[in-house]
């Protein structure tokens, strides 16, 4: 099977190296079904896994933003309300259900750092979705900004 590491710059280009990758992938592995059964399987972890800190340590790859600027070119298209929103007012607006940013396929996707940004400019903790927009598609992603704890307490 092809692994793919190169850099996409639009989603359309993504999604079209996924589905073609995936089927390339589904077709090796019915072809290696009886092979694979044989075959012994190893940790990604082993043989440094004697702990749960070294785990960690080892899968560890990316690392935490530290610092979120206040620049973000990412603006806001839609606040979406269910409709069991009562007494709604434009010049007093509940809290969204969730947000909307629309972005065209053949642009690139934003950076953490933008999301990162954009999500620290609200409190209310309102889901944030970009809906990716294409000739004939439209595709909805949500994307956190997440922190991965260094060590367990036991």
């Amino acid at each position: 099977m092809k692994i793919q590491t190169c850099k996409y710059d639009n989603w359309l280009d993504l999604k079209k190296s996924f589905f073609s990758g995936i089927q390339a992938a589904i077709a090796e592995f019915q072809d290696d079904l009886p092979t694979r059964a044989k075959m012994k399987i190893d940790s990604i972890v082993a043989p440094e896994a004697s702990n749960v800190d070294s785990v960690f340590s080892r899968l560890n790859q990316i690392k935490s933003l530290q610092r979120v600027t206040e620049e973000c070119n990412l603006a806001l298209d839609f606040d979406v309300y269910n409709r069991d929103v009562q007494n709604f007012k434009k010049s007093n607006r509940p809290t969204p259900h969730f947000r909307i940013i629309c972005l065209d396929e053949s642009k690139n996707m934003p950076s953490g750092e933008e999301i990162a940004a954009l999500h620290s400019k609200y409190s209310d903790q309102v889901a944030i979705v970009f809906a990716v927009v294409g000739i004939d598609s439209i595709s909805y992603v949500q994307i956190y900004p997440t922190d991965l704890p260094d060590q367990i307490s036991t």
